[in-house]
């Protein structure tokens, strides 16, 4: 009887064993979800082609660091990550608040000893964020005409703006721009004269942010600043200042051909006087003779 139950025990032994070291290849996908938005969850899919046996380990890696992330349903950061059974055959890694370190980096998920590795990148396509900051500012130039300056940070795509003026368009050149690790800081710059947005005119920009449109609005607050200080239409004193000057010059450029004049008409008379005497001083000599 002894005999008999060693003999069970070698053989079920062996059976065991042979099932361990023997590999069953299962085919492994790995998805990404189709839009992608910060501050959401970021739901990553791991397929398998059959039932995943429960002796087989599960296992997510990835991230800014490439770590690993998820054994078996145990995570790092049991806030950041969970992960969720679908099916026999499907399982997902839940990462929550999406932020931009968790964009732009490799994923994978293995089971066993099969793995699908993938990068996920972010394009206008798949993610978009619209700006969380528009600044716009209007400087005076040196030459008298105006500059229009519109700053947006963390956008993405970067986007597209125009200015919209009586029906026609104009592009707005890009004069600075930065980068995070995925979100961009755009500034823009447009010069214009006081005749194309004068005060009381809204300036009505147009931005495009992959498939987004929206409207930022404006007004040259300095043309209205200079009307304000200027309500009844005087002169500017930078003006007045030229036309004092104009004057100071032309009159002393008067005065001094008025004297001149006087001058040559005082030499003339002297020189009529000299020869009058010339003459009187003849005519005694002839009459002495």
């Amino acid at each position: 009887m002894v005999k008999y139950q060693v003999i069970f025990i070698v053989i079920v032994f062996q059976q065991i064993t042979a099932y361990d070291c023997i590999h069953v290849h299962i085919s492994v996908n790995l998805k990404f979800p189709k839009k992608i938005q910060l501050g959401k969850e970021l739901k990553l899919d791991c397929e398998s082609s059959n039932a995943i046996p429960s002796h087989r380990s599960r296992q997510w890696r990835g991230g800014s660091d490439n770590q690993l992330l998820c054994y078996d349903g145990t995570t790092v950061d049991s806030t950041k990550y969970i992960e969720k059974r679908i099916s026999s055959r499907r399982y997902e890694l839940i990462v929550e608040e999406t932020s931009e370190n968790d964009l732009q980096c490799p994923y994978a998920c293995r089971v066993g000893f099969d793995i699908d590795q993938k990068f996920l990148e972010v394009n206008e396509h798949n993610f978009l964020h619209m700006p969380e900051e528009n600044f716009t500012e209007i400087d005076k130039m040196q030459n008298g005409n105006y500059r229009l300056v519109l700053t947006q940070n963390r956008v993405y795509p970067k986007p597209v703006c125009n200015l919209n003026f009586k029906g026609a368009r104009s592009s707005m050149n890009v004069t600075k721009e930065s980068k995070s690790h995925v979100l961009h800081n755009v500034t823009y710059g447009f010069e214009f004269t006081e005749l194309l947005f004068p005060c009381g005119n809204k300036i009505e920009i147009e931005c495009q942010a992959g498939n987004e449109k929206y409207l930022i609005f404006t007004e040259n607050s300095i043309a209205c600043y200079n009307l304000q200080n200027n309500p009844e239409g005087k002169t500017p004193s930078s003006i007045v200042v030229w036309c004092v000057v104009c004057g100071t010059i032309g009159l002393v450029v008067v005065s001094l051909i008025l004297y001149k004049t006087r001058r040559m008409n005082k030499i003339g008379d002297k020189d009529t006087q000299a020869k009058k005497m010339l003459m009187e001083i003849k005519n005694v000599n002839q009459e002495a003779a």
